[in-house]
């Protein structure tokens, strides 16, 4: 075999097996496109989503990697290139050299030394979706006259992007690149205030949020070993969580465009929301502009001004880090929202949410590559490849309601009502309403139940148990009117004490 044109072969059928596999995610979903506005991302779950775009990210760097690597050696080999292509030359065109190569091939396989000989289709699949399946992760469903092979959404990485763990890269509460987590970073921050001023202004870790990005921070030492640390590791966490939640972009050259726009003086003399005037060449904040200004001519400032330090290393992380959270204002702004909503949710909502983030990885899609694409052009969204669909309610937008949402809703479970004729009802809020529906409070009127008393029968939804109900309602009625009759005593003329019902009674009958 070749010693150096076969190679290149393969590194060329490599590249172009990963060009085949990056056109069929962008046509299948073109919301990967960096800087898309397709309205159909919103239709399939931002974990998929993060994750096709860490694949393609990976896609990118090998690409780049194996096309160094075939012009590297094409340019330092050249005369290895030229010797075996004379090597190949034919000039009796008898295809004597064809036949001794096409032996060999032969030879090679006749004994089963193919180890470094792999089919083109087999470079395909390695870039392919949904090759790093499982068998048990598929399944066949039948549509009408076809059939369809079905694989779960969370085996959507091909074999070459298997290694990439989405669930490695995150914290349960980052929700995959969706809210950042500054939980660990709050404590520093609070250890860089005084106890007096904790004390007397204690911030919350959701006004943190608000704050961390806003330099130079209130009652602090900015000078301090912990707030350089505290810096580094904010800026640390600011820099790793951008490079994954937006795979596309190079964290490194990011911060060195951050680095080279940084001007120290920049903010001199410039008040901030405080009314606060900072000083770079006395590295001083100042409380009013008016003061600022007096210093100005001061032998201090101008000493310090031809001196010139270099630059702060703890005044490029601020700014480093307040450029970061602009570009992440977003997600942070989203993190807020988060953090307050479910401050208003209960433990069971809380467990519910859970539940169905982990239930969208075992949902079913189809295996097969192009189907998607039809779906696309037809102007359908992601989930019309779901198995359930059509048992999905629909929504305002008359288009079936997210598999999440039906979960959380509680759709998923029905209730049968006796009393309503053996109607069912999907979900608990439809449930519970339907107790004061004119139909249910006409079922308990034909079992013989007053108006008055339809209220103590809700959440009953058996004849036999309403029924019982209201022989137990009526038994307690007529012992109470009992008990009123019998509450009144008199006395007759001889001094026999009776029940006023038993004294009118006798009298009516002339035995008083």
């Amino acid at each position: 075999m070749s010693r150096f044109i076969e190679p290149q072969r393969f590194l060329l059928e490599e590249i172009d097996a990963i060009e085949q596999a990056v056109a069929t995610r962008l046509r299948r979903y073109p919301h990967l496109l960096p800087n898309s506005d397709t309205s159909s991302q919103s239709q399939r779950p931002s974990k998929e989503t993060l994750l096709q775009k860490h694949e393609l990210r990976f896609f990118f760097d090998k690409y780049k990697k194996q096309c160094s690597l075939f012009l590297e050696n094409y340019e330092n080999r050249k005369d290895i290139f030229s010797n075996e292509l004379k090597s190949l030359n034919d000039p009796s065109r008898d295809f004597q050299q064809f036949d001794n190569l096409l032996k060999f091939v032969n030879s090679r396989h006749e004994v089963g030394d193919t180890d470094e000989i792999e089919p083109a289709e087999d470079t395909i699949r390695l870039y392919s979706m949904y090759s790093s399946a499982l068998p048990d992760d598929l399944k066949w469903v039948k549509r009408g006259k076809n059939k369809r092979q079905m694989v779960k959404r969370k085996q959507i990485l091909s074999v070459a992007a298997s290694h990439i763990n989405i669930d490695s890269l995150f914290n349960p509460k980052e929700e995959y690149g969706k809210f950042i987590d500054l939980s660990e970073l709050f404590p520093l921050y609070q250890s860089l205030q005084s106890q007096e001023t904790q004390s007397a202004n204690q911030i919350t870790y959701l006004e943190y949020l608000s704050l961390f990005l806003k330099f130079p921070y209130d009652n602090v030492d900015n000078h301090s070993s912990i707030y350089n640390d505290y810096l580094n590791k904010l800026l640390a966490y600011l820099s790793n969580f951008y490079a994954r939640a937006y795979p596309y972009e190079n964290i490194s050259e990011l911060l060195n465009r951050i680095s080279d726009s940084f001007d120290p003086s920049a903010n001199d003399g410039k008040p901030n929301e405080n009314g606060e005037v900072y000083c770079n060449a006395c590295d001083k904040v100042f409380t009013k502009d008016s003061v600022y200004k007096g210093h100005l001519d001061g032998k201090k400032h101008k000493k310090n001004i031809s001196k010139q330090k270099p630059i702060n290393p703890a005044r490029l992380s601020e700014h480093k880090i307040s450029q970061l959270a602009l570009k992440l204002s977003p997600i942070t702004e989203a993190t807020i929202s988060n953090h307050e909503r479910k401050a208003a949710l209960t433990e069971r909502e809380k467990m519910l949410e859970d539940l169905s983030t982990k239930e969208n990885d075992l949902e079913y899609t189809t295996a097969d590559e192009s189907s998607d694409d039809e779906a696309n052009n037809s102007g359908s969204d992601f989930d019309s490849d779901d198995e359930d669909t059509k048992s999905l309610p629909l929504g305002i937008d008359g288009r079936p309601v997210p598999h999440w949402l039906y979960k959380l809703q509680g759709l998923n479970r029905t209730y049968d009502c006796e009393i309503c004729g053996n109607a069912t009802y999907k979900g608990p809020v439809l449930f519970n309403k339907h107790f004061s529906t004119p139909k249910h409070q006409h079922g308990l009127k034909c079992l013989g139940v007053d108006e008055t008393c339809l209220p103590i029968f809700k959440n009953i939804t058996k004849i036999s148990e309403a029924m019982e109900l209201w022989k137990r309602l009526k038994r307690e009625k007529r012992a109470q009117t009992t008990d009123l009759e019998n509450a009144v005593e008199v006395e007759d003329d001889e001094g026999n004490v009776m029940s006023e019902k038993d004294y009118l009674e006798l009298k009516r009958q002339g035995l008083l």
